[in-house]
């Protein structure tokens, strides 16, 4: 599997389309978390080479722990590491504005569920201010991303998950936050799901990413993967994760019980 993943990316690095929705079935979650490993290995390399760094954005939740698992297999079955994670930046798509060693904080998660077991270096892994206001710590972040990637700041990959909700990164259904159009990173006071203060990427940041990459696996996100993918809903209608566009291409990682509602 991981050789026929490895030569289809080839070719889309070497014949590169313009943006399109690629959606990918794995039996199981071991599965997903292999090609997610290969993606985003893959990746990665291109960017070290094309560059010099590899910036990527992470969500929380499930999503570092499947990843991380991959990559530690795809190390071994290869004897060494085939990326180079002392060259990554890491930033985050979201963040709940509590200390970084609460258990709601996505770098605790991140942090220990994956960038630990990686040569990341802790300089290069980019965090909130936990200590200030969420407009405040939404602007310092914004500032944080404009220093190491430009003033409009286009990141290699971001990783997210979604919400029962259909929510991603701090996106959430009716926000007024789906439709700022301006910052590269907004706050929330209001969020529906507590912690109520966060930060989140904006859509017109998802949308220079030259990848996105959703993980989502379970039964319990076949329902909302059925409302994503509805062709007969308007704009206005659609759930904060079918909203996002990139400038690459957006792929969505499921396994099939999350899948199993999308064909009816």
């Amino acid at each position: 599997f991981c050789f026929c993943f490895c030569c289809w990316f080839l070719l889309l690095l070497l014949f590169p389309v313009a943006m399109s929705v690629k959606k990918l079935i794995f039996p199981n979650k071991t599965d997903l978390s292999d090609a997610l490993a290969v993606l985003v290995s893959e990746l990665s390399e291109a960017a070290v080479a094309d560059h010099g760094f590899f910036s990527v954005a992470f969500s929380g939740g499930s999503l570092p722990k499947i990843l991380s698992s991959g990559l530690s297999k795809l190390g071994k079955d290869q004897k060494e590491s085939s990326f180079d994670a002392s060259s990554w930046k890491v930033f985050f798509a979201d963040e709940r504005c509590v200390p970084l060693d609460h258990d709601d904080s996505n770098f605790k998660a991140v942090n220990n569920d994956c960038l630990l077991k990686l040569n990341v270096n802790a300089e290069n892994v980019f965090t909130i201010d936990s200590d200030v206001d969420s407009a405040t710590a939404a602007k310092n972040y914004e500032q944080a991303i404009v220093n190491e990637l430009g003033d409009s700041p286009s990141f290699d990959l971001i990783l997210l998950g979604m919400g029962p909700d259909g929510h991603t990164c701090s996106l959430f259904p009716g926000h007024p936050l789906l439709k700022e159009s301006e910052r590269i990173v907004a706050h929330i006071d209001d969020s529906p799901k507590p912690p109520s203060s966060r930060i989140t990427l904006t859509y017109p940041t998802l949308a220079k990413a030259k990848a996105v990459a959703f993980v989502c696996a379970g039964e319990g996100k076949a329902k909302t993967l059925q409302k994503v993918f509805a062709e007969d809903i308007s704009e206005e209608d659609k759930l904060p994760a079918a909203r996002v566009t990139s400038q690459g291409d957006i792929f969505w990682f499921m396994d099939e019980a999350a899948a199993s509602l999308l064909n009816q």
